[in-house]
C-alpha cells in the first residue's frame, strides 16, 4: 500500500466530517442570529436592524422565533421609530412592519394611541394570525373622535365617541348619542334602555326601561344599581337582570361584590333569596356565609347545618358538630370529629368514609 495514497483517503473520509458539520453549525448562526441593534430602544423593542443585511426587521419584544418575524422594506436612511409598533420613512407608515394604506402626510396619533389621518380613524384587525393591518372604522370623524373617559377603572373595553355617535372596541352602537352614559363597569343608559356590556364579545345586549325603573338612579356597589323600585344587575358575563320590589326600596345593605341586601331581602349573584336574617348575616370563609339560624354556600342554604359550630375547610368541603359537608349536600355517615381534606390528592375522609368532589369513593362505600 502507498501510504500517500492511505493518506488521503483518510482526508477523504474526514473533511466531509469536519466540513459539513461546520457548513450546518454556520446556517444556523445565520438563522438564529437575525437581529441586530434595535432601532430605537427609547421608544420601542420591536424594530430592530437586522443582523447581516441591510435591512430593518419587526420583532415583538426581539422574541422573533415565538411572537412574530417581519422584514421591512424600508429606507434605512429615512426610517423613523414612532413608538413601539408603529413606524415611518418618507413614503410609508409601518405598524407592527407592514405597510399600511394611509395618507402618510396627515397620519397622526388621537389621544396619543388611536391611529388617524385627516379623512379616516383605523382599527387593527388581523391578518394571517397576526394583528397586522389597519382598517378605517365605519363613519368616524377624525376631527371630533376621541375616546371616552368613562372615570370606571373596570370598564373593561375601549369606549370612543364622535360628534355623531358612540363606538365600542371600534364597532359603531345603536345608542342615543345626546344622553348615553355609563354606569358602572358593565352598565350604561340612554333615555330608552339599559345596556350591559358582554366581555368575552364585547357587544351591548339592551333592556327597556320600564316604568318600576323610573326614580332615583343610584349605583350601590360595581353590578348592583337602584333604578326606581327595581335593581338593575349586570356582571359582564352571563347576567344582565332587572329585579323589581312591589314595595318602595327604603334600605340597602352591600355585604360583597356579589351579595347586597334590599328591604332586608338577599340577592346573590342577581338572584333573589328570601329568609335571610340580614341583622346577623355574615361571612364564615370563602363562599360560606351564616346567619342566626342558617348557613349559606354560594347563597343557598345547607339543610341541617349549625350556624354556631359550623367550620370551613378546603376544596369545598365543611362540618359542624353532627355533619360533614361538600358545598350544600350532607355527607351521610362521615364523622366530622375526624373529617379531614388532602389539598395534594384531593381525597376527603373522616379515616372509614372517603370522598372526592363530594362523592363517595367506592371502596369506602358501606364501611
Amino acid at each position: 500500500h502507498n501510504p500517500r495514497n492511505h493518506q488521503l483517503m483518510k482526508l477523504y473520509i474526514l473533511l466531509p466530517l469536519i466540513i459539513i458539520p461546520s457548513l450546518i453549525v454556520g446556517a444556523l448562526w445565520l438563522f438564529f442570529s437575525r437581529l441586530g441593534k434595535p432601532v430605537d430602544k427609547t421608544k420601542s423593542t420591536s424594530y430592530y436592524y437586522h443582523a447581516h443585511k441591510k435591512i430593518i426587521v419587526y420583532a415583538p419584544q426581539g422574541n422573533w422565533f415565538e411572537l412574530d418575524y417581519y422584514e421591512l422594506n424600508a429606507a434605512l436612511d429615512k426610517f423613523v421609530v414612532i413608538n413601539e409598533d408603529f413606524a415611518k420613512d418618507d413614503k410609508y407608515i409601518f405598524w407592527k412592519g407592514r405597510t399600511q394604506d394611509v395618507d402618510h402626510a396627515t397620519f397622526h396619533f388621537i389621544d396619543e394611541y388611536i391611529p388617524a389621518d385627516k379623512q379616516h380613524v383605523y382599527s387593527g384587525v388581523m391578518q394571517n394570525g397576526v394583528y397586522a393591518k389597519l382598517h378605517a372604522i365605519p363613519g368616524a370623524d377624525p376631527k371630533t373622535y376621541t375616546k371616552v373617559n368613562t372615570g370606571i377603572n373596570r370598564w373593561h373595553h375601549q369606549l370612543t365617541k364622535d360628534s355623531a355617535r358612540y363606538y365600542l372596541n371600534d364597532i359603531p352602537l345603536d345608542v342615543d348619542r345626546a344622553s348615553f352614559r355609563l354606569i358602572t363597569p358593565h352598565l350604561a343608559e340612554d333615555n330608552t334602555f339599559f345596556y350591559a356590556v358582554k366581555v368575552e364579545t364585547s357587544t351591548l345586549e339592551k333592556m327597556a326601561k320600564t316604568q318600576a325603573m323610573q326614580g332615583e338612579m343610584k349605583l350601590l356597589h360595581f353590578d348592583y344599581v337602584r333604578a326606581g323600585n327595581t335593581i338593575i344587575y349586570a356582571n359582564g358575563f352571563n347576567k344582565f337582570i332587572s329585579i323589581p320590589f312591589n314595595e318602595k326600596i327604603t334600605d340597602t345593605k352591600v355585604v360583597s361584590d356579589y351579595i347586597i341586601f334590599v328591604n332586608n331581602r338577599m340577592l346573590y349573584d342577581g338572584e333573589l333569596h328570601d329568609g335571610v336574617d340580614a341583622a346577623s348575616f355574615t361571612n364564615i370563609q370563602w363562599d360560606y356565609y351564616r346567619d342566626k339560624n342558617h348557613v349559606y354556600y354560594k347563597g343557598n342554604m345547607i339543610e341541617n347545618a349549625l350556624p354556631e359550630s359550623f367550620k370551613v375547610l378546603r376544596g369545598d368541603y365543611a362540618v359542624d358538630a353532627h355533619h360533614a359537608f361538600y358545598k350544600t349536600t350532607m355527607l351521610a355517615k362521615a364523622n366530622p370529629s375526624t373529617f379531614t381534606y388532602d389539598v395534594a390528592s384531593g381525597i376527603a375522609t373522616d379515616g372509614k368514609r372517603s370522598f372526592i368532589d363530594g362523592k363517595p369513593l367506592p371502596l369506602s362505600e358501606g364501611k
